[in-house]
C-alpha cells in the first residue's frame, strides 16, 4: 500500500509496454478512476482486450495519441502494449514531420499509467 492506502502494484517495463503484478480487471479499473490530465475513451480490441486511448498534445497544438491494450496473461498478471500516433489532424495533413513528438508523447502517457498502476 502506498502512503493514502491505495493498493500498490508491481510494475515492470517491458519493450514496448508494461506488466503488471494483478489480474486484468484490477489494471482497468485502477486505470478508469485515475485522473490521466488528458482526454481518455475505452474500448475492446479484436484480440479480447481492452484499449485505453489517451489524447493529449505536444508542440502547443499539435495532436498525438498513446492507444493502450491490456491482456490479460495466464498467470494472473496482466500485460499492457502501447502505441503512439498522431491525431486525426495530423494524418489528415499526411506527413511524418512530428513522429518525434508522438513517440514522445507515447512515452509520457506510458510513464503516467506506471506512476497510476505503481501508486507513486
Amino acid at each position: 500500500m502506498n502512503k493514502e492506502g491505495a493498493i500498490v502494484f508491481q510494475v515492470q517495463q517491458s519493450d514496448n509496454g508494461l506488466i503488471v503484478s494483478a489480474p486484468a480487471q484490477d489494471v482497468v479499473a485502477r486505470l478508469k478512476v485515475a485522473d490521466w490530465g488528458w482526454k481518455t475513451s475505452w474500448g475492446t480490441s479484436t484480440s479480447g482486450g481492452v484499449v485505453l486511448e489517451v489524447q493529449g498534445h505536444f508542440l502547443k497544438d499539435n495532436a498525438a495519441a498513446a492507444t493502450f491494450e491490456i491482456l490479460a496473461l495466464s498467470d494472473g498478471r496482466t500485460t499492457i502494449y502501447v502505441e503512439g500516433n498522431r491525431g486525426k489532424a495530423m494524418n489528415a495533413m499526411g506527413g511524418n514531420i512530428f513522429n518525434a513528438g508522438v513517440k514522445r508523447f507515447q512515452k509520457k502517457a506510458l510513464e503516467k499509467a506506471r506512476q497510476i498502476l505503481a501508486g507513486t
